[in-house]
C-alpha cells in the first residue's frame, strides 16, 4: 500500500467496496442453490454485506479530526485561527476558553450551542453572518458564553460547560495554505479546547474526551516555560494534558509556540528543544523522544487572516478593507519579528522600506501580489511550512489507526466469523449417509452441551477469582494481589490510585492544614487560589469563606496544632460561658459547613484524577478480558474434535476483544448506599477497634459491606425489623460524634441512658437476638470501651443517673487530616467495588453474548443436518460444488480484509 495518507485511504476503500461486490455476488449464488430457507445465515450475511458497505462509505467520506489544547497562555487559540485563515476561537489575554468548540469544514457558516445542564446561557442555532458575530457571542465580556459561563461556574459547581458547534470554510480545505491541498473527500474539523489545567469537573472532562475520539491532538506550549525555573511546571501540565484526553501517544503533535519571544541571551533554540524533547518522552513514558514544532503563531494568525480561506485572497478579490485590518494589526503586534525578517535578507529589508504600516491604505504601493508575498515569508519564518509538513507525515503514519481500522474493524471480524460458518456448513454438505448424518447431529448436541457448561464453569470461575483480586486491593494486600491471576493489570491500577492519594494529600489536605495552623488574610487568599486549580472554585472559595469564618468566631492556631478542650463539672459550667460559647460556634461551622464542604470537595477532587485515567482502566480492563477470553478460546477448543467444528462453534469475535468502554458513572463515589446511616469515614474508627478474630465471627456477607457501627453489620433483613425512629434516635447522636473532630463524654449518657428503656430494649431484642450471643457480647466489650464502665453497668441495672462532669472538645487539624486519609483510603475501596462490578459485567456480557451465539449456530448447524437428508436425494455434487466455491471466496475475502487491518496496526507499532 502507498505512504501517502490520502493514497491509504483511497486504496483502503477500494480493497472493501471489492470485497462487498464480491461477498454480494457469493449471496446471490447461496440464494439460488444450496442454502434450503437457512434464514439466519442469509440474515447473518446481509449484516455483513451492510457492514462492509458502512465501512465503504466512511473511507470514502473520511474525516481529518484534529484537536488544540494549549499549557498556560500557550498562545493555543491564536494558532487555531491563524490554521483556518478565521478569528473563531478567542484569543485575549486571560482565560477564554471553556468546554468544547468544534468547527467543521463547510460551505456555510453557522453556529448551534448544545444543551448542556444548568446553562447559563441560550441554547439552540444563533443567527451568525459573519466570524465576528461569531466571536462576540463567544467571547463578549458581558452576555458572552464564556463569559457566561465563568460567573455561573463561580455560583454553582453543577454547570457544566459549553458545547458550541460551527461550521465555516477553512483554509487547509479550501486552499487558502501555500503548498498544502487537502483531498476533495476528506472532511476537517477543529476542535478548540480548554486548557485541562482549569478543568476541575470530572463530567466536564469526560466530554471532551469523548469529543476526541479519533483525534490527532496539537499540543501547544509556551516558550516561557521552557526555562528551568518553569520546566517541572510545565511538565506536569503536559503529562496531565496527555493522560487525560489522548489515547493513542502516537496521534500527538507538540508546538513550541512565541519563539519570537527568544532573547539574545537564551540558550540555543535546537538545545532547548531537544533538552524537552528528552523531558517530554522521559515525562509520558514514549518509546522515542517525540518531534517538536518551533512556531510563532502570531504572525501567522495575522496573515492567514489577511489572505483568508480559499486559493485567491481577499485583496484580490475586492476585500481589501477586510484585508488590511489584519496587516495593519501585524505591523503593529509583529514588530520584532518584522525586524528579524528584514535582516535576513536584503530583498526583505527592501520590501518593508517600501510597505509599512503607514502606506497601507495609499493607492498604488500594496497590491493583491503583495499579501501573497509576505504570506509566504510569514509561513517560513513562523514555521507554518514546517507544522503542515510534520502533520502530514504523522497522518502517514497513522491513518490506519485514526481512520481505516475504526472503519473496517467490526466488519473483518463479521467476514472472519462468516468465512469459519461457511466451511463448516460445507463439511455437513459433504457428508453422503443418512446414517453420517445422524452421527454428526448427535456429535453436536453432545458438544453444545460440553460447551455451555465449560463455559458456565468458567464464567463462575472467573468472577470468583476476580473478586478475590478485587478484594485483595480493597485491603491493599500485596501479597494477595501478586498472587492473583492478573497481577500486574491489578498492581499497576493499585499504583495510580495510590498516585491519586499522594495528590489529593498535596493539592487539597496539605493546604488546607496549612491554612489552619496560619490564619492569615495572605495565607486564605492563597488556600483559595491553590483550591481553585484542582476544584471548582465555588467549592475553593466556600472553603476560603468557611475557614475565614472559623478564625472569626475564635479559631486559633494552636487549636489547629493542639486541638480545643474544655473539661470542666457541671456545677462549673457557668464560669465557661465564653469557652462554651466559641466551641458552640465552631462546632456548629465545622458540622454545619466546613466538613460537608470538605467531603464535596475530596469527592470532586478524585472524581476529576480518576476520570483522567479512564483511558489506563479501560486498557487494563480490555487486557483482562483478552486473557480471559484466550483462556476460555483454549479451554472450548480441546473439546471440539476438529477444525470444521471449531469454526462453528467459536466465532472469531470471541477470540478478538474489542475496544473497552466503562459506565459513564463509574467514579460516582458521592453515592450513598440504600439505608445508610453513617458515612465510612464516620464509621470506621469505631470498626477498626473491633479485633479481627472478632470481626471473623461476623459472617462475612456481613462484615464485607461498607463497615458502619456495629449493629450496622447485621443483615438487611434483620435491620429492617427495627422501626426507622428506633434506629434515627439510636444512631443521629452516635453519627454526629463518632464522625470526626468533635466528642462529649455526655453522649453516652444521651445514646445509652436518656433513651427510653423500652427503645434501647427494642433495639437489643429486635437486632441482637438474631446475631449469636457470643459475637455480639465479644462486639459490645470491644466497641463500648470508651464508654465509662460505670455508665455500662449503671445502664444494665436501669440506673439513668446524669453525669456529674461536662467534657466537649474539637480535634487538631493533624487529626483531622488523618481522619480524611481514612476516608480516602474507604472511597478507594468504594472504587474497587465499582470497578469490579463493571469489569465484571462486560465480562458476564461477552460470556453471555457468546453463550447465545452458541445456541444460535447449534440450531443453525442441526437445521443444516435435517436438510442435508432431502438434499441426498438431490444432484448432491452440483451443491457441494457451489458451496465449496462459496466458501473459498469468502475465506479469500477475508484474508484479504484482515492484511489489510493487520498491516494498518503494524505500521502503527514500528512507529
Amino acid at each position: 500500500m502507498k505512504d501517502n495518507a490520502f493514497d491509504q485511504i483511497e486504496a483502503a476503500a477500494q480493497r472493501v467496496k471489492d470485497v462487498h461486490d464480491t461477498v454480494q455476488e457469493v449471496a446471490r449464488t447461496m440464494q439460488e442453490t444450496l442454502w434450503f430457507g437457512n434464514t439466519g445465515l442469509m440474515l447473518d450475511l446481509q449484516n455483513l454485506i451492510d457492514g462492509l458497505n458502512r465501512a465503504y462509505q466512511e473511507l470514502c467520506h473520511p474525516c481529518l479530526k484534529i484537536a488544540f489544547v494549549g499549557t498556560t497562555s500557550s498562545g493555543k487559540s491564536t494558532l487555531l485561527n491563524g490554521l483556518s485563515g478565521r478569528r473563531i476561537a478567542p484569543i485575549e489575554a486571560g482565560e477564554m476558553s471553556a468546554g468544547v468548540v468544534r468547527i467543521r469544514n463547510d460551505t456555510t457558516l453557522s453556529m448551534t450551542v448544545l444543551e448542556t445542564a444548568n446553562m447559563a446561557w441560550k441554547a439552540g442555532s444563533y443567527d451568525v453572518q459573519s466570524d465576528d458575530e461569531i466571536y462576540r457571542a463567544l467571547r463578549d465580556k458581558e452576555s458572552g458564553i464564556m463569559e457566561r459561563y465563568w460567573k455561573a461556574n463561580a455560583k454553582n459547581t453543577e454547570v457544566m460547560a459549553p458545547q458550541i458547534e460551527i461550521t465555516a470554510p477553512l483554509a487547509p480545505k479550501n486552499g487558502g495554505i501555500p503548498r498544502f491541498q487537502m483531498p476533495p473527500s476528506l472532511g476537517l474539523e477543529f476542535y478548540d479546547l480548554p486548557g485541562l489545567k482549569n478543568v476541575t469537573d470530572s463530567r466536564n472532562l469526560q466530554v471532551i474526551q469523548k469529543y476526541l475520539a479519533g483525534s490527532f491532538l496539537v499540543v501547544v506550549l509556551n516558550y516561557s516555560d521552557t526555562n528551568s525555573d518553569t520546566r517541572k511546571k510545565l511538565l506536569l501540565e503536559i503529562k496531565q494534558t496527555v493522560v487525560s484526553v489522548c489515547k493513542n501517544k502516537e496521534a500527538l503533535v507538540f508546538v513550541l509556540n512565541r519563539i519570537d519571544e527568544r532573547n539574545s541571551d537564551d540558550d540555543p533554540l535546537e538545545e532547548c528543544i531537544e533538552g524537552l524533547r528528552k523531558d517530554i518522552q522521559a515525562a509520558l513514558e514514549l518509546n522515542e523522544a517525540p518531534l517538536i514544532i518551533p512556531m510563532s503563531a502570531l504572525p501567522l494568525y495575522h496573515l492567514q487572516t489577511a489572505w483568508g480561506v480559499e486559493r485567491e485572497p481577499l485583496y484580490a478579490k475586492g476585500q481589501i478593507e477586510k484585508s488590511k485590518e489584519h496587516l495593519r494589526k501585524f505591523f503593529v503586534d509583529c514588530a520584532k519579528i518584522i525586524a528579524s525578517m528584514r535582516d535576513e535578507s536584503e530583498e526583505k529589508d527592501a520590501w518593508f522600506n517600501t510597505h509599512t504600516k503607514r502606506n497601507i491604505d495609499k493607492e498604488g504601493v500594496w497590491n493583491s501580489n503583495d499579501v501573497p508575498q509576505l504570506l509566504g515569508w510569514v509561513y517560513e519564518y513562523s514555521r507554518g511550512y514546517e507544522f503542515w509538513k510534520i502533520l502530514q507525515m504523522k497522518l502517514d503514519e497513522q491513518i490506519g489507526a485514526i481512520i481505516i481500522n475504526p472503519a473496517i474493524g467490526k466488519t473483518v471480524n463479521m467476514l472472519e466469523t462468516f468465512s469459519g460458518q461457511l466451511k463448516g456448513l460445507l463439511a455437513i454438505l459433504q457428508l453422503s449417509t443418512e446414517e453420517e448424518i445422524k452421527k454428526e447431529k448427535a456429535l453436536i448436541e453432545v458438544l453444545a452441551q460440553d460447551i455451555k457448561k465449560k463455559l458456565e464453569d468458567f464464567k463462575a470461575q472467573f468472577i470468583w477469582d476476580f473478586n478475590e483480586s478485587i478484594e485483595a486491593c480493597r485491603k491493599r494486600d500485596l501479597h494477595a494481589i501478586e498472587n492473583s491471576r492478573y497481577a500486574t493489570q491489578f498492581g499497576e491500577m493499585q499504583d495510580i490510585l495510590r498516585k491519586i492519594r499522594i495528590d489529593i494529600y498535596e493539592t487539597v489536605l496539605t493546604p488546607i492544614y496549612n491554612t489552619l495552623c496560619d490564619c492569615d488574610s495572605d495565607h486564605l487568599d492563597a488556600l483559595e487560589q491553590q483550591l481553585g486549580e484542582a476544584v471548582p472554585r465555588k467549592l475553593a472559595h466556600d472553603v476560603r469563606r468557611i475557614v475565614n469564618d472559623l478564625v472569626n468566631k475564635g479559631y486559633m492556631a494552636q487549636y489547629a496544632r493542639n486541638g480545643f478542650t474544655i473539661k470542666c463539672k457541671e456545677s462549673e459550667k457557668s464560669r465557661h460561658t465564653d469557652e462554651l460559647e466559641c466551641m458552640k460556634s465552631l462546632k456548629h461551622i465545622c458540622y454545619s459547613f466546613f466538613y460537608p464542604r470538605l467531603k464535596e470537595l475530596l469527592i470532586y477532587r478524585s472524581k476529576l484524577l480518576l476520570q483522567q485515567q479512564i483511558s489506563f482502566f479501560e486498557e487494563k480492563t480490555k487486557v483482562i478480558l483478552s486473557g480471559a477470553m484466550v483462556q476460555l478460546f483454549g479451554d472450548i477448543k480441546e473439546l471440539i474434535p476438529n477444525v470444521q467444528l471449531e469454526s462453528m462453534l467459536i466465532p472469531i469475535q470471541m477470540q478478538k476483544t474489542s475496544e473497552v468502554t466503562l459506565p459513564d458513572n463509574l467514579f460516582s463515589l458521592d453515592e450513598e448506599q440504600e439505608g445508610s446511616i453513617l458515612t465510612e469515614q464516620e464509621s470506621r474508627e469505631v470498626w477498626e477497634k473491633i479485633p479481627k478474630e472478632i470481626q471473623e465471627k461476623i459472617p462475612r456477607e456481613v462484615w464485607k459491606k461498607k463497615p458502619r457501627v456495629v449493629w450496622e453489620k447485621i443483615p438487611k433483613s434483620v435491620w429492617e425489623k427495627v422501626p426507622r425512629k428506633i434506629v434515627d434516635k439510636v444512631a443521629r447522636q452516635e453519627c454526629y460524634d463518632a464522625g470526626g473532630s468533635c466528642s462529649t463524654d455526655y453522649r453516652y449518657r444521651t445514646v445509652y441512658d436518656n433513651v427510653e428503656k423500652t427503645v434501647y430494649d427494642d433495639v437489643e431484642k429486635v437486632i441482637y437476638n438474631d446475631v449469636k450471643k457470643t459475637v455480639y457480647d465479644d462486639v459490645k466489650e470491644v466497641v463500648t470501651d470508651t464508654v465509662t464502665k460505670t455508665v455500662i453497668e449503671d445502664r444494665k441495672k436501669n440506673i439513668t443517673e446524669t453525669v456529674k462532669y461536662y467534657h466537649e472538645s474539637l480535634r487538631s487539624a493533624g487529626e483531622m487530616v488523618k481522619q480524611w486519609e481514612s476516608g480516602l483510603e474507604l472511597g478507594e475501596g468504594e472504587l474497587w467495588n465499582a470497578l469490579g462490578k463493571a469489569i465484571g459485567t462486560i465480562a458476564a456480557d461477552a460470556m453471555d453474548e457468546y453463550a447465545k451465539s452458541l445456541a444460535d449456530t447449534e440450531s443453525r448447524i442441526l437445521q443444516t443436518l435435517d436438510a442435508q437428508f432431502d438434499v441426498l436425494k438431490q444432484d448432491k455434487l452440483a451443491i457441494v460444488a457451489s458451496a465449496d466455491d462459496c466458501s473459498r471466496v469468502i475465506t479469500t475475502q477475508a484474508e484479504a480484509l484482515s492484511a489489510l487491518q493487520e498491516y494498518c496496526l503494524e505500521r502503527g507499532r514500528d512507529r
